[in-house]
């Protein structure tokens, strides 16, 4: 049952995201890197037609074959579950032949996960959460 619920939301958003379906990479300018992962880079662009700025991740679909199907499955699934404004928004995900697409709000103060490696205890503070 729990899982029904699960499914069900994932639908619901990706039905939110119908706005920005139906996207292909040439309808965004790439502006610069943001950084590299094990599975993926991540790039600044811009949608041509709002003049909106993203980061979108993009995923061979090779090296997904090779070592992160399930990684990129668990990714898309968590960021479709969440709505937290302090975590990035899943706005749309699509495919080319050999690519895989994340379209994610730009958060411009950087990687959190750089952020928190940083801090004492690698954790952040309550005072800092709240």
């Amino acid at each position: 049952r729990h899982r029904e619920r699960e499914r069900e939301r994932e639908r619901e958003r990706e039905r939110e995201m119908d706005p920005l379906e139906h996207l292909t990479p040439q309808d965004f300018l790439p502006i610069k890197a943001l950084g590299h992962g094990d599975i993926g880079s991540v790039f600044l662009v811009e949608l041509g037609k709002n003049k909106k700025r993203y980061a979108m991740k993009v995923i061979h679909k090779e090296v997904l074959r090779r070592k992160g199907e399930k990684r990129a499955a668990t990714e898309k699934k968590v960021l479709l579950s969440v709505s937290h404004p302090l975590l990035p928004t899943l706005h749309a995900h699509f495919q080319s032949e050999n690519h895989v697409f994340f379209l994610m709000d730009f958060c411009s103060g950087g990687d959190l996960n750089v952020l928190r490696q940083k801090q004492p205890s690698k954790m952040f503070s309550g005072s800092v959460t709240r």
